[in-house]
């Protein structure tokens, strides 16, 4: 047991590391290249903050363990509409424009999603395909608000600044892996030591872990004035997590849906309601991230009386 708990703190640790890296070089990569400050926000930086979530949710995928790979992704999932963005806003007010609004209604991609998986009693191959879609869905709208890569010339670039962050970023990726190797592992073992639901271990402890690199990420933006940034990488990280991440693991292995589950979707359902409400103010302070912080503890206290109960 304390074994488990040692790798799983230590897989947890590696995976924050690999991920801090891999979005610092991977922003690196795409300045390089040109690519424009809104798409480095709602793109990349939505991508690389969610790779923890997908390292976790295949490999749970792929060795049987799926309802981790579901807890992590729902959790993970209200923990950045509530706890996160609360958070985010107690650092600094969170100045919301016409196009972050419009950026935030791309929220509404999962509510579909989470009430699809609502009332499925497993999530499989349509059910994955169907995520895909709505992903497709997703990057085509971004390239369409115009949230593209500029057209600065790439001739002049230089080759071994280049080569260097390709290769950190090469070594952060194989460091998230192997953190996630580890967290899966050990999470099944302390599950079965001490009788909790793995969806509550992915949903809660793995979830929490996972979503750091959004936090740290929306608070230097905030920071820095740059609200929308944080916005959209809340944004586009809920939307990868369910869009693309669970589309994966249902395609590689059907997902059985438990009550317990179901309490995770609807309180997705319900930050991402509080989420699409609150992005349509002009700007989020700190009492909106105070009432954020609450409600984050009355959905996780809901999911866990549904667990009691």
């Amino acid at each position: 047991m304390i074994d488990a708990i040692i790798v799983f703190l230590l897989g947890l640790a590696i995976l924050i590391l690999g991920s801090r890296e891999a979005v610092l070089r991977g922003v690196r990569l795409a300045r390089l290249t040109g690519m424009s400050e809104m798409a480095i926000g709602f793109l990349l930086l939505a991508v690389g903050t969610s790779l923890p979530e997908l390292a976790v949710s295949l490999f749970s995928a792929f060795g049987g363990e799926t309802q981790i790979a579901l807890g992590t992704l729902a959790g993970a999932n209200v923990y950045d509409m509530t706890l996160v963005l609360g958070i985010v806003a107690l650092f600094g007010a969170v100045t919301i424009g016409k196009k972050d609004f419009a950026i935030a209604q791309n929220v509404l991609l999962v509510v579909i999603m989470a009430v699809v998986a609502l009332f499925a009693p497993t999530l499989g191959l349509v059910f994955g395909l169907f995520c895909m879609i709505l992903f497709g869905f997703f990057v085509w709208s971004a390239n369409k608000q115009g949230y593209v890569i500029s057209g600065n010339e790439v001739l002049a670039l230089k080759l071994p600044v280049l080569l260097v962050n390709g290769a950190m970023l090469a070594v952060s990726m194989g460091l998230i892996l192997l953190g996630a190797k580890w967290i899966v592992d050990s999470a099944v073992s302390i599950a079965g030591a001490v009788g909790i639901p793995e969806v509550l271990i992915g949903g809660f402890i793995i979830a929490a872990g996972t979503t750091l690199p959004e936090l740290t990420i929306s608070i230097q933006a905030v920071r820095k004035g740059s609200g929308g940034i944080a916005l959209g990488t809340l944004v586009g990280s809920v939307v990868v997590n369910f869009g693309l991440v669970l589309g994966l693991a249902a395609l590689i292995r059907p997902i059985a849906v438990s009550p317990l589950d179901r309490m995770w979707l609807i309180a997705v359902l319900a930050a991402s309601m509080v989420f699409l409400w609150l992005s349509g103010r002009r700007e989020l302070g700190w009492r909106e991230g105070v009432g954020l912080v609450l409600f984050w503890l009355v959905l996780a206290a809901i999911v866990m009386a549904g667990w009691i109960g």
